[in-house]
C-alpha cells in the first residue's frame, strides 16, 4: 500500500470514529426546550425582598470568569426581578466539559428557571486538587454579589467531577457553609475518603449513582452511609420505584437512589432533584420522620 493510500486510509478511519464519538455524546446531551430558560411566577409572599438592595446583574445568560480564573456561565429566569431573592443553584461540571457542555449534560435549565432559580454552570478545570476545589468554591459568593440570592437556599449540584466538588463544599471543613443543600450524581468519594473527616452540622443531601458505574462502583452507596450517619439518620426505608432510599429520623433529609445506568449519564433526572432541592426551600421536607 503506498504511503498517500494509508495516510488516506488513516483519516477515513479517524473520521469515522470521531463520527461515532460524536453521536454517541450527542445521544447523552439535552437539546431544545430542556436548555432554554423559562420565565417563573413570582409570589410576594414566598420570595424575600433582596437585603442589600438591587444588584447590578441582570436577567439572561452571561459568561463569566471569576477573580480565581474559573469559567461559568450564569442563567436566569427570563423575567428575572432583582428586587426578588431567588435560590441558586451551582451546577459543576464533569472532567472536560465546558460550562456549556455541562449545561446540555444536566438539562436542568428550563425546569429550574420555571422554578424560579439562578444557575450557574461552572466549568471544569486542571485535574482535582484541594487549591482547584478551593477557587471553585468561590464562585456561589461572586454570584451572589451580582444577582439577588437568598441566604440559606445556595445549592450544589454535579455528575462526576462535578459531584465530587459538591460533595467537598459540604464535607470539607475549610469549605462548611458555602452550600446549603447537595445533590451530587457519580461522584468520585469512597469509604476511604470519609476516613478521619469530621461530620459537618447536619445538611439536606440527595446521592444518585448508577448500578453500573464501573468507574466508580459502590461509591454512592459509601457516601450516602457517612451523610446518614452525620444526619444521625435512624433507619431507612425500602427503595421506591425510582430506586430512592429515603432515610429516617434525620436532622436533615437524606436520600439515596441508585439508578440502573453507567457512569457516563446522570444517575437520575432533573425533575429528581430539583423536587428534592423545593422541599428544602419551602420548608416541606420532614425532619426526624418515624
Amino acid at each position: 500500500m503506498s504511503a498517500s493510500r494509508a495516510l488516506r486510509t488513516y483519516w477515513i478511519v479517524a473520521g469515522l470514529l470521531m463520527t461515532v464519538a460524536g453521536a454517541a455524546l450527542a445521544s447523552l446531551l439535552h437539546w431544545g426546550r430542556a436548555i432554554e430558560p423559562a420565565d417563573t411566577i413570582y409570589d410576594a409572599a414566598a420570595n424575600a425582598v433582596c437585603a442589600s438592595g438591587t444588584p447590578p446583574g441582570s436577567a439572561g445568560r452571561h459568561r463569566l470568569r471569576s477573580r480565581d480564573g474559573v469559567p461559568y456561565v450564569v442563567v436566569t429566569p427570563l423575567n428575572y426581578r432583582p428586587q426578588h431573592a431567588h435560590p441558586l443553584l451551582l451546577v459543576y461540571a464533569p472532567a472536560g466539559f465546558s460550562a456549556g457542555l455541562s449545561e446540555r449534560f444536566a438539562g436542568l435549565t428550563h425546569e429550574a428557571t420555571t422554578a424560579g432559580y439562578v444557575l450557574a454552570f461552572v466549568a471544569s478545570g486542571p485535574p482535582l486538587t484541594p487549591e482547584a476545589v478551593k477557587r471553585m468554591a468561590s464562585v456561589p459568593a461572586e454570584v451572589a454579589a451580582q444577582w439577588c440570592i437568598a441566604p440559606g437556599r445556595i445549592y450544589a449540584t454535579g455528575h462526576s467531577d462535578g459531584g465530587t466538588v459538591s460533595l467537598a463544599l459540604a464535607a470539607l471543613e475549610a469549605h462548611r457553609g458555602t452550600v446549603d443543600a447537595i445533590a451530587v450524581s457519580g461522584a468520585g468519594w469512597q469509604a476511604t475518603d470519609f476516613i478521619g473527616l469530621d461530620c459537618p452540622p447536619p445538611l439536606p443531601v440527595m446521592i444518585l449513582h448508577g448500578a453500573k458505574d464501573a468507574h466508580f462502583p459502590g461509591f454512592g452507596r459509601d457516601a450516602a452511609r457517612w451523610w446518614s450517619s452525620c444526619n444521625t439518620c435512624s433507619g431507612e426505608r425500602e427503595p421506591d420505584a425510582a430506586g430512592c432510599r429515603r432515610y429516617t429520623g434525620c436532622a436533615a433529609e437524606t436520600v439515596y437512589c441508585e439508578a440502573p445506568r453507567s457512569h457516563w449519564r446522570w444517575a437520575g433526572e432533573p425533575h429528581q432533584v430539583l423536587d428534592f432541592l423545593g422541599r428544602q426551600s419551602d420548608g416541606t421536607q420532614a425532619l426526624r420522620p418515624g
